[in-house]
């Protein structure tokens, strides 16, 4: 497992967006001669101010739609970590949602049992 930062991630054959940071499933080497698809990412990452909107509706839209099973916006407009998980595909939208804010922590599953306990402090400007 590794963690990638502004990286494409094929979605679909005309989809390739490049989410801020995202949790890939396997080595960097793995993915030296292929970009990482949407089973591969465990979670999505975005960092928004302007782009808040954009990444709550579409951006949102095409990770669930492609199965990503967390999708993470860090809200700098209202200083807090939005945490959408258990993606609906048939509607591109995540069944839970997870408002966390400073001094809280949250966990992002990171399959076959192993969990990844955050900070919000530590993510939040």
């Amino acid at each position: 497992m590794h963690v990638a930062t502004q990286q494409p991630v094929a979605l679909s054959p005309l989809q390739e967006p490049e989410p801020d940071a995202s949790i890939v499933n396997g080595p960097l080497d793995d993915f030296r001669s292929r970009t990482p698809t949407a089973g591969d990412v465990l979670c999505a990452c975005e960092v928004a101010d302007s782009s808040l909107r954009y990444d709550r509706t579409t951006k949102q839209r095409l990770y669930a739609t492609a199965g990503i099973p967390r999708y993470l916006i860090v809200n700098l407009v209202d200083r807090t970590i939005e945490l959408y998980a258990d993606p609906d595909t048939s509607t591109g939208r995540y069944a839970g949602v997870q408002t966390i804010k400073s001094g809280e922590s949250f966990d992002v599953e990171l399959g076959t049992g192993r969990v990844l306990t955050v900070n919000a402090d530590d993510v939040l400007p």
